[in-house]
């Protein structure tokens, strides 16, 4: 059985002091919070029958003794300041008659075993009560065999550093699970944490300012009795005026409970030179002359006193740079801008930049060429620009980006019933590269997903219900700042379901690595109209000639057996496939398609058929998005009529006339794209006719005239340089009386 503890009482003299009649009175007791440690019992006994509202104390005895600290009690607040104390209430005190016993005292000696003279007084606001005198007397002695604990002491950059040895010979024999050590030096610095370190087979379990705690990882780690460990390592931020330091120490059993105890007292320690450890700054370019400042407090409290870094101050070393903004700093703080400086500053010396610490909330721009450039730092310890209050000072040599570093977008349109138009930038440009490849993918059970080509006819891959990937063809990349446009369909599991599409794009270095450049989503969900006739869906055939795929379920009695599709904004049907045993013509000089079948092979009710399958095209759309309406008209046998307008959205890349062609697209070729110098221009004429040859901008504009003639049918070659216009992507443009052709090209010089 485990023997009971037992302790020498201290040595208590309470001496009254009659100035105020003292009735008042102040008992201690020894507690196990720590070494010199007293728990302190008060009692309100003051002739003037007021409650006790605060409790002051001070040492009177002159030989090195301070507090320590008081405790924690709720609803007091505690001051402690070396050799003064107090206690203060935050409510109504200690009535009359009553009496608390939670307060608690604990002491810094220079020496044990010997009296320690505190004189109290209490107070009722700002009247005293009563008074009188606690002695105490520090004697950590114990009755039985402590396990032993020894300290080796070094010194690196100036910092003191302590290593631990645990022997474990408690005459209980209880292995040591716990291991604590406290600094108990007066304003000896505090608790380093990245510089404390435990053995192999135990843990940090926490590092306050005072305290560092080591815990075993595993029974088998446990020092056992007669077992020695040692490796519990143990770095301070000291002060250059001590050299000597002092250690309490504690150690415990698996259950948490106290075994030993003691202190280590007066380890001498030998302070040489000066540490090279100072703050640090450092500044990361964001994008072009966007700056992120991460602020570390590493200065060395031996040849500075520890202190909180409460002000940051940039200032410009070149008369070439100017700071513009500074768009953030840390919560709280403020920051005041001008031409030649920054200065970021804290408003409380809580909200500062404790030791150890790391900030990375400064952010700065400056205007400045592009050739490096420096700028001068200094961190306080106030707010003050006074030279005994600077912490740390230093430089810093930059360069703005040439250009801020973007990432791949893209941008959703609706395009109509559950059809949407996703156009995505290629703007990463460090490094640049070219897009090879755009994955699109919904979640998996929230319904399918069709994707069209694209207008330069991407390829598919790996296509699911969920998923596609979109490669383009050989020389069909696409560049930076150039955009490429896919149009895609849903058809959701639950209709009016928002659900995220997700998109992601690589160059040929992603792909084969299988890790995207970039990725976002868009919310997409629709529902499909629904009318007392028939429900109505449309797919994607092909975006590059704007071509859907239309289907209709027939809710009615009878069999439908007619539609009608009415085409409106300039655009025309171009062609019109049928499905089996249905008729399509063209009315209206192709404005309208109306498809018919015999009564008996309508559309009976409940059943779906698909297969109307239109074209579309408009003259003289190049390279620009155009919304246009159809109007779909359903008839069954009754000749009951259903309505609906559908918006669409084409991007017309490649127009034919409704008449004729004079010119296939698929005759035309140029030689190289993109375009360095000279280029190349083929194609064949169909017949003879007028051509004009000429170069647009992405909004349609002409920056160039390559030609304009009448050619012969068969083949032709026309040679053109773009040099003059700046770099970036154009349309090669042929126009003839029955058709345009137009192919993108790509300037690069």
């Amino acid at each position: 059985m485990k023997k009971q503890l037992t302790i020498f009482v201290f040595l208590l003299s309470f001496i009254c002091v009659n100035a105020f009649a003292a009735k008042d009175s102040l008992e201690i007791s020894p507690n196990t919070s720590g070494l010199c440690c007293w728990t302190l019992t008060v009692k309100n006994r003051n002739a003037q029958a007021l409650a006790i509202e605060e409790i002051r104390f001070q040492i009177t005895t002159a030989d090195g003794t301070v507090f320590e600290e008081l405790k924690n009690v709720a609803q007091w607040a505690e001051i402690t300041n070396d050799v003064t104390a107090s206690y203060t209430s935050d409510l109504s005190g200690i009535p009359a008659g009553g009496s608390k016993s939670d307060f608690g005292i604990c002491l810094s000696v220079s020496k044990t075993d010997q009296p320690i003279n505190v004189k109290w007084v209490t107070y009722n606001a700002v009247n005293a009560l009563d008074s009188g005198t606690l002695q105490f007397i520090c004697s950590p002695t114990q009755s039985y065999p402590n396990d032993s604990v020894s300290v080796v002491p070094s010194v690196v950059n100036n910092d003191p550093h302590f290593a631990f040895t645990i022997y474990n010979k408690n005459d209980y024999a209880i292995p040591i699970a716990r291991f604590a050590a406290q600094l108990v030096t007066p304003s000896g610095g505090t608790m380093r944490p990245s510089k404390i370190s435990p053995p192999t087979g135990w843990k940090i379990d926490s590092v306050t300012g005072s305290f560092a705690y080591f815990s075993a990882l595993s029974q088998t780690d446990y020092i056992n009795y007669q077992e020695v460990r040692s490796g519990f390592k143990v770095a301070l931020r000291g002060n250059p005026t001590l050299n000597r330091f002092s250690f309490a120490w504690f150690t415990y059993d698996e259950a948490g409970a106290l075994i030993s105890r003691d202190t280590v007292r007066n380890i001498p320690v030998t302070f040489s030179g000066f540490s090279t450890d100072a703050d640090s700054l450092k500044a990361l370019v964001l994008n072009g002359c966007l700056y992120e400042l991460t602020v570390k407090n590493y200065h060395v409290s031996n040849t500075t006193p520890i202190s909180k870094i409460r002000k940051v101050v940039l200032w410009r070393k070149d008369a070439s740079i100017t700071f513009t903004t500074a768009p953030t700093a840390p919560l709280y703080w403020t920051k005041t801008v001008k031409a030649d400086s920054i200065i970021y500053s804290a408003p409380h010396d809580t909200l500062g930049i404790p030791g150890g610490i790391v900030n990375s909330q400064f952010r700065f721009n400056v205007d400045a060429p592009l050739t490096p450039f420096n700028i001068g730092w200094r961190t306080y310890k106030t707010l003050s620009s006074a030279a005994a209050d600077t912490l740390s000072s230093g430089n810093l040599s930059l360069q703005c980006q040439k250009e801020a570093p973007k990432p791949d977008d893209a941008t959703i349109s609706d395009a109509g019933l559950c059809t949407y138009l996703l156009k995505v930038f290629n703007e990463h440009n460090q490094p640049p590269s070219n897009l090879i490849a755009v994955k699109l993918s919904i979640p998996k059970g929230k319904g399918k997903l069709i994707v069209s080509v694209s207008s330069l006819n991407w390829n598919k891959q790996n296509e699911t219900d969920t998923s596609v990937v979109m490669v383009a063809p050989t020389g069909g990349t696409q560049g930076t700042g150039e955009t490429q446009d896919f149009l895609f369909s849903i058809e959701p599991t639950t209709p009016g379901e928002l659900f995220p599409l997700r998109w992601a794009t690589y160059d040929e270095t992603a792909l084969t690595g299988g890790t995207p450049l970039f990725t976002g989503q868009h919310n997409v969900g629709c529902s499909p109209v629904v009318s007392s006739c028939d429900v109505m869906t449309r797919s994607v055939v092909s975006a590059s000639d704007c071509s859907y795929e239309y289907s209709f379920k027939n809710l009615r009695d009878t069999l439908m057996s007619r539609v009608v599709f009415e085409v409106g904004n300039g655009w025309a049907v171009f062609t019109a496939d049928a499905p089996t045993g249905w008729n399509v013509q063209l009315l209206n000089n192709k404005t309208t398609a109306e498809y018919t079948v015999a009564a008996a092979l309508g559309i009976p009710r409940d059943s779906t058929l698909g297969g109307f399958i239109i074209k579309y095209l408009k003259e003289e759309t190049v390279g620009k998005l155009d919304t246009f309406n159809v109007t779909v008209k359903r008839y069954d046998l009754k000749d009951k009529e259903c309505i609906d307008v559908v918006e669409h959205i084409c991007t017309s890349t490649t127009v034919t006339s409704v008449a004729e062609p004079d010119i296939l697209s698929s005759n035309v070729t140029v030689y190289p794209n993109p375009v360095a110098g000279d280029a190349t221009l083929s194609f064949s004429m169909q017949k003879q006719s007028r051509a004009t040859i000429t170069v647009l901008d992405l909004l349609g504009r002409q920056v160039k005239v390559i030609g304009s003639s009448i050619l012969s049918e068969g083949g032709h070659e026309f040679k053109f340089s773009l040099k003059g216009l700046e770099e970036g992507s154009y349309y090669l443009r042929i126009q003839t009386p029955n058709g345009v052709v137009t192919k993108k090209l790509v300037y690069m010089p």
